[in-house]
């Protein structure tokens, strides 16, 4: 079900070829895979591949992580590089990976600090969600359960009902924002991240996402976006990362006294810690619906409506 997957690379202390893997839970020791019955089929030959080549020593050994993000029909791949020594010759890395790896679609190498990157491509990939294109580059973010992601946009946008204006708070390259601006005559929408804030404006302008309402980005966090909004929406949707809002955050957005919240969170603890500051600021719990994006994890996606008594 996965259209992204993270993969590290260690070499072995009894010598030999470098290793492929996920690091064993709560620690840095790597356990080798040679299949991942989660990944999409596109990922799992990329996964193939990459182990071929650390097999023949054809990739440095400084390589120290792999990321792989795939489109919506399985068919185009972005892939990210991570070396602990930039390799002298990216050019070279790109020419071999396309070898093997005909879905590659753009290729950035990076060191482990990202203070040198290079570029092979076009930094992005068209991923489409019901009738919305989104374009989506290296480092961006966006929901990596390929078969209910439609499903999840049509929930919240469900919730979120209809009226003037939605904040959209996390925003990232717009997958709720476009939805909601054919519901909303505005939507102002947040995003910290400079390189999703930028897919969101090229988002905006596909024509085929044509919406009635207005968009608008601000390159803003949570806390700041919410603490400087001058008027009170009709509706706030969010998805925060795992930490969720931090207290002034939840507390700004309890103070703001929009209609209705809609609450979309991948951990249950900080959600419980961010609901009971809004209740508090005035808000009740109406709906909660449960997504298993993380098929065979114990992790689940939970979906919030709140309104104001």
């Amino acid at each position: 079900y996965r259209n992204r997957a993270q993969w590290k690379v260690r070499e072995q202390k009894q010598g030999g070829p470098p290793q492929i893997g996920y690091f064993h839970a709560a620690s840095t020791a790597l356990v080798p895979i040679e299949t991942c019955p989660i990944l999409s089929p596109r990922l799992e030959e990329i996964l193939n591949s990459i182990r071929a080549y650390l097999a023949a020593g054809e990739l440095a050994p400084t390589l120290r992580e792999v990321e792989a993000f795939v489109d919506d029909r399985d068919n185009s791949a972005l892939l990210t590089l991570t070396y602990a020594k930039f390799p002298k010759s990216p050019g070279e890395v790109e020419k071999l990976l396309r070898g093997k790896i005909p879905a590659l679609a753009s290729l950035l190498i990076q060191d482990v600090n990202q203070t040198k990157m290079e570029l092979l491509g076009p930094g992005s990939l068209t991923y489409k969600v019901a009738d919305f294109a989104y374009r989506v580059s290296h480092l961006s973010f966006f929901q990596v359960n390929r078969s209910l992601i439609g499903e999840m946009v049509k929930a919240v946008t469900e919730l979120a009902g209809t009226g003037a204006l939605a904040f959209d708070v996390f925003a990232g390259v717009g997958l709720f924002s476009l939805p909601l601006a054919r519901q909303f005559k505005q939507v102002m929408a947040a995003e910290a991240n400079p390189v999703a804030a930028r897919d969101f404006r090229s988002n905006v302008s596909l024509p085929e996402n044509a919406v009635s309402g207005t968009l608008e980005i601000r390159e803003l966090d949570a806390t700041h976006f919410l603490r400087r909004a001058k008027q009170i929406p009709d509706c706030v949707v969010l998805d925060p990362p795992r930490a969720g809002l931090d207290a002034d955050g939840a507390a700004a957005l309890g103070k703001l006294g929009a209609k209705r919240i809609v609450y979309i969170s991948c951990d249950p603890a900080t959600l419980a810690r961010d609901l009971a500051i809004l209740i508090a600021h005035n808000y009740e719990i109406s709906v909660v619906s449960l997504f298993d994006l993380f098929p065979q994890t114990f992790h689940i996606e939970t979906l919030v409506q709140l309104v104001i008594r």
